[in-house]
């Protein structure tokens, strides 16, 4: 008989194992793992014997169980009712992505790696609630901190593409627990590199050529938040909004993507 193979890395078998087996067997999984790649057939070994099930099995069982709970079966259609489905055939078909597929993910606060499915590939998940929570709690350290920085800072223009440099720097220092000065270093730092967009006011953007208005409104639609001067601190608030499940640091608050190519000491 050919022995249980896997698609699995040996590290993914040994977070599987985790998952699926008691702690007595997870250390023994453990004390495996101190020779990874020559005991990795007997960390699959292992886990069928106690599982029952390959880990590839396994993997697909807990992926095909998320994908049911985020999209439940629609109810049964009655008998005496038709069902039609209408299909564009005027549009190219494209084999889909089985959305019950299984893809390992790291957990966005421990990096614990978790089995997902494929369709929740790109929304971050928690191993447990703990996560989920010590993400909440972050997530609200740093809007408070922004908030702070944006009052003690009215020459801080706030748009996305500005939350997202600093946020950008602030992972690049990897700083975890994030302060109103973390941010004010940040955002001192982008300003002598000319990375932050400056406020404008109506005489900036009468003496700006239509090449360069046209440039800074592609990137800025607010064109330097003249608006946002009127409306206040407010404004300011709506505009700064957490998400808890991100993990870089004030990613939450700009648009994919960054925008970058932009000199001068002040920015656009």
């Amino acid at each position: 008989m050919n022995p249980v193979t896997s698609n699995l890395s040996t590290n993914q078998l040994f977070q599987l194992s985790k998952q699926v087996l008691n702690n007595q067997d997870t250390r023994h999984v453990e004390w495996l793992m101190r020779a990874p790649e020559r005991n990795r057939q007997d960390i699959i070994n292992f886990i069928v014997k106690r599982a029952g099930k390959a880990p590839d099995e396994i993997v697909q069982g807990m992926a095909i169980a998320a994908a049911e709970r985020a999209n439940p079966k629609p109810a049964p259609v009655a008998n005496d009712s038709l069902a039609v489905r209408i299909i564009d055939l005027s549009a190219p078909s494209a084999p889909a992505q089985d959305p019950r597929a299984a893809l390992f993910v790291n957990c966005a606060t421990c990096n614990k790696q978790i089995a997902v499915p494929a369709a929740q590939a790109n929304v971050p998940a928690f191993c447990s609630p703990k996560c989920f929570g010590a993400a909440k709690t972050q997530a609200a350290n740093d809007e408070a901190a922004m908030l702070v920085f944006m009052r003690q800072t009215p020459q801080f223009y706030p748009c996305e593409i500005n939350f997202k440099e600093i946020g950008d720097q602030l992972e690049r220092w990897k700083k975890t627990n994030i302060t109103t000065a973390d941010i004010l270093e940040a955002y001192r730092n982008l300003s002598q590199l000319g990375k932050l967009l400056k406020r404008l006011t109506d005489a900036d953007i009468r003496n700006m050529s239509s090449e360069e208005l046209e440039a800074r409104e592609k990137i800025d639609p607010q064109l330097g938040g003249a608006v946002l001067v009127q409306e206040g601190q407010q404004h300011l608030k709506a505009a700064f909004q957490a998400d808890t499940t991100n993990t870089t640091r004030l990613l939450p608050f700009a648009a994919q993507g960054s925008v970058g190519g932009r000199g001068g000491k002040e920015g656009l």
